[in-house]
């Protein structure tokens, strides 16, 4: 299969995406080799321009393959339990951004303690260890993070010696958009 047109490479949170204007005609080397016109055809983002300043974005609102780790980025809600969860904010809106194998977790509130922000460095399995995450308006250290990809959850656990200094944020993915 071959196209005429012009393409160009962009990134966006960390992930690759070829673009490409589209032309009058594509080329399809199929068992008939016809050409067809797809100057009309509503998915042709240029409308048959061969220029590339068509503003071209990446789609942000399906998974990414972030190559070696999964794909965590999105809007999440959080649920929490444990008695060292301090002033975390459960309803506050929580995000994580992806750029390959690093999140960063951020929650902002006008006013008030916020859900968790930090970064963490992924493992293959989407896991990662030895966080600095700050739970509201508490840092904390020695965080570690499981991901669940059949339910799209991330549990991050900052454990602590005794029950009073445990908390666990289970983060349940909702969107692939952060607000």
């Amino acid at each position: 299969m071959s196209f005429l047109g012009t393409c160009f490479w962009a990134t966006s949170l960390g992930a690759l995406a070829l673009a490409c204007g589209g032309s009058d005609n594509t080329t399809v080397n199929g068992p008939d080799s016809s050409t067809t016109n797809d100057a009309q055809n509503p998915n042709d983002s240029s409308g048959g321009d061969t220029s590339v300043s068509d503003g071209a974005v990446a789609d942000t609102s399906t998974p990414v393959d972030s190559g070696a780790c999964p794909d965590e980025h999105g809007f999440y809600t959080v649920m929490i339990s444990g008695q060292g969860c301090g002033d975390l904010n459960a309803k506050a809106p929580q995000c994580i951004a992806q750029q390959v194998c690093k999140i960063n977790m951020s929650s902002q509130v006008p006013n008030g303690p916020a859900a968790l922000n930090g970064m963490a460095d992924l493992m293959m399995d989407g896991s990662f260890m030895m966080a600095a995450i700050k739970e509201g308006t508490v840092n904390r250290t020695g965080c570690v993070g499981a991901w669940d990809s059949n339910a799209n959850t991330l549990t991050v656990d900052c454990g602590g010696v005794m029950t009073s200094q445990s908390c666990r944020a289970v983060l349940t993915r909702t969107s692939f958009k952060c607000p």
